[in-house]
């Protein structure tokens, strides 16, 4: 006569190893939905992304086609004549009103543009003295503060390093807690500016 305890040991280690095997099998499953949700979650944020970055090239490309059909000063009209023949011509356009330029709904998307006028502005790489007191005053700067910021534009601009009375060169520079030296050359842009002496953000 026969115990039956072995049979029901070896039984119940198979259970195990089963368990186990279902518990990795699961594990591993999960590792991989996981990765899958995750690649589709980011794939779906790519795709958003990239949609509203084309949504807002279109907007800025039809802001500039608004501000050119604006400004141009003719328009091209074609019709046909009385022989059939298609003609074009030119047609002046008469000073229109300036169309709402802000906040302009376009599908899904709203766009805003401005045009302003280039030879309004002044060029710092010509201007002269008089006029930059002038601007400076406009703008209600003190005059020794007015001296100092128009001889150091000037000596900022000009070729060599001799100051001018009010003015900085690369000696003034080179003593700042982060040197630089005089560029003696023309300015580039607004934010080099802030590199002249007397030059803020709030002018």
């Amino acid at each position: 006569m026969t115990d039956g305890r072995p049979a029901m040991r070896i039984r119940g280690g198979a259970r195990g190893i089963a368990l186990v095997v279902v518990l990795l099998v699961l594990s591993v499953l999960l590792a991989v939905v996981g990765e899958f949700a995750q690649a589709m979650r980011l794939e779906a944020t790519t795709t958003l992304n990239f949609r509203a970055a084309l949504a807002a090239s279109h907007l800025a490309e039809a802001g500039y086609q608004r501000a050119v059909a604006e400004i141009l000063p003719e328009a091209l009209a074609q019709h046909l004549d009385e022989q059939g023949l298609l003609v074009f011509r030119r047609t002046r356009l008469g000073a229109a009103k300036a169309p709402e330029r802000t906040e302009i709904a376009l599908g899904p998307g709203r766009l805003s543009y401005r045009i302003t006028d280039e030879d309004a502005r002044l060029n710092l790489n010509r201007v002269t003295p008089d006029v930059l007191h002038r601007l400076l005053s406009e703008l209600s700067v003190e005059r020794e503060t007015r001296d100092v910021i128009v001889d150091s534009i000037l000596d900022w601009r000009d070729a060599n390093e001799e100051h001018r009375l009010n003015g900085a060169e690369s000696d003034y520079y080179l003593g700042l807690p982060v040197p630089y030296r005089a560029k003696n050359g023309d300015v580039d842009s607004g934010e080099e500016l802030l590199q002249v002496r007397g030059i803020t953000p709030e002018i």
